[in-house]
């Protein structure tokens, strides 16, 4: 993977020992300016979620 952020932050939720994994949220908090552009993450995020419904009946 060329991009480092990106590789660093697939590295660290690779790793072997599940507790040095961090949580879906930490990774968000800890990866995001490095990973995504910062248009990402306020509107996209919401636009997205409107869009892509978790109840599966509603789909």
């Amino acid at each position: 993977i060329p991009e480092t952020g990106i590789r660093r932050m697939i590295l660290h939720m690779i790793q072997l020992d599940p507790e040095l994994r961090l949580t879906a949220e930490s990774y968000l908090k800890n990866y995001s300016s490095v990973v995504f552009p910062s248009y990402f993450s306020p509107l996209l995020h919401d636009f997205f979620s409107c869009l892509v419904p978790l109840d599966s009946d509603t789909r």
